[in-house]
């Protein structure tokens, strides 16, 4: 008897052309993201860190592409995120024992409804939340702008956060701190600004931490499309 069976990576390759040719919005995985940002108090004299005067500008490969939560902004291609509610941000009991300690200051806590995003497309969040930089004027167009030198006065923590879907998922921060809030982000003063910038891959519904000298921040990635069930051959007695 001639039993003759595919090349089983010839069946594998097919797998593959036809997960490359299914429609985006079917393979297109969403999640939940959570993060709590906060400070904790540095080492002191000759322990501490050095910090530039005057840090590097925040990546404006992702300020090309910034979003407020909830609202797409650079156009209709633009992906909406969603905010999550109080009710459903599950990193509340981290964030109260945070508060509650001497040793450190909660600075953020927010959560947010995503799409995976490949790099080129990738949305970043925007902080402080609820702003938005100011479109660049017509006049004078190409002149190199710093969107973030209008921040409303006070703020404290500004710059970008991004999912992004690569082999894996990582998470990208590219943030400002300054201590005492006082003047903008652009002032020559003698107020230390820290900077942030890291990316890490991300354990899906595990609770990461991202280092730093001055800040911390936690971040869940939860996976809300269902896994989709294996099919099952019925029998028939």
């Amino acid at each position: 008897m001639d039993q003759r069976r595919p090349d089983r990576y010839i069946v594998t390759a097919l797998v593959l052309l036809l997960a490359a040719l299914a429609p985006p919005g079917l393979a297109q995985n969403k999640y939940a993201v959570e993060v709590v940002i906060f400070r904790h108090w540095e080492a002191p004299g000759d322990d501490a860190e050095f910090w530039p005067g005057q840090p590097q500008p925040i990546s404006r490969s992702a300020i090309k592409r910034l979003t407020t939560l909830g609202t797409a902004v650079s156009g209709t291609d633009t992906p909406k995120f969603s905010r999550l509610p109080d009710t459903e941000l599950q990193l509340a009991g981290i964030q109260q024992r945070l508060t509650h300690s001497d040793d450190y200051r909660v600075l953020l806590h927010a959560g947010w409804r995503q799409p995976s995003l490949k790099p080129n497309h990738a949305v970043a969040i925007v902080l402080p939340l609820n702003w938005f930089p100011p479109a660049r004027p017509t006049a004078n167009a190409g002149a190199i702008q710093n969107p973030f030198e209008f921040l409303p006065q006070g703020t404290r923590l500004w710059g970008t956060l991004r999912l992004v879907q690569k082999r894996y998922i990582h998470f990208q921060v590219d943030l400002r701190y300054r201590r005492d809030g006082i003047g903008s982000a652009s002032a020559d003063n003698m107020t230390t600004v820290y900077p942030m910038t890291q990316s890490q891959r991300m354990r899906v519904g595990d609770i990461n931490y991202l280092d730093h000298p001055v800040l911390g921040i936690l971040v869940q990635v939860r996976q809300l499309t269902p896994r989709p069930k294996p099919n099952r051959a019925q029998r028939s007695d």
